[in-house]
């Protein structure tokens, strides 16, 4: 696949992902497929495969009223898409989720087979239940404990 069928697959992705459309985004992401969290924080740090994130999505309903990632730029090069974003959901709760977010997708054979997702730790852990901030034993940088 070329350059510009990549990037029209990720283009897909979100796409179908932002509908809530999960069955579709499932079949552009290979067998061996594997998303990464990427940072050193557990609530952030961690990996996901085909199985594992079909069940994250299928809990969107229980803990989103929606979520939407668009995209700000991308650009491609060899089977690399690059592509920088914003995330804006409502919890169903009612509390407000935004963030940003750089996704690097490596393709093979037209699919997704790796996405490194980059966002900021403390927003997604200023997010999490208080009780669980503390059995992870989160903390900022400067050896704070991170408030919602």
């Amino acid at each position: 696949m070329g350059i510009e069928q990549n990037k029209a697959v990720v283009r897909t992705y979100f796409e179908v992902s932002n509908d809530w459309q999960f069955d579709k985004a499932l079949n552009l992401l290979s067998d061996d497929f594997l998303l990464m969290g990427m940072g050193k924080v557990p609530a952030v740090a961690q990996r996901w495969n085909k199985e594992a994130i079909s069940k994250v999505w299928a809990s969107f309903a229980n803990t989103f009223k929606f979520y939407v990632i668009t995209i700000q730029e991308m650009t491609a090069e060899d089977d690399r898409v690059s592509v920088q974003a914003e995330a804006d959901a409502e919890l169903t709760d009612g509390r407000k989720y935004t963030n940003n977010y750089h996704f690097l997708f490596r393709l093979e054979g037209g699919k997704i087979r790796r996405i490194y997702e980059y966002r900021c730790s403390h927003v997604v852990i200023s997010f999490l239940h208080p009780a669980r901030r503390e059995i992870l034993n989160i903390q900022t940088e400067d050896g704070l404990s991170v408030e919602p």
